[in-house]
């Protein structure tokens, strides 16, 4: 088992069973949140957002190894 950006369209594109974990930005900031606050720390939940966004906008736009779903994966929407 593996995880990342693209493994299932760069790393390893002819694996027999491919996932597509995904979850809406929102709901990723407050897991994130959540965390960071369980081991006593404090941030905020709209920076958290904000660098959530960046990152998804900045891998899904560059030119080498798009962040994308690769054609045969199954979706999964936590």
């Amino acid at each position: 088992v593996l995880d990342g950006r693209d493994i299932g369209t760069v790393v390893c594109p002819d694996a027999d069973i491919k996932l597509y974990v995904t979850a809406s930005a929102a709901v990723r900031a407050k897991r994130r949140l959540a965390e960071i606050e369980s081991m006593g720390g404090s941030a905020d939940f709209a920076t958290i957002l904000a660098d959530i966004e960046r990152r998804d906008e900045r891998d899904m736009g560059r030119a080498d190894s798009p962040l994308k779903p690769a054609a045969d994966a199954h979706l999964l929407d936590t």
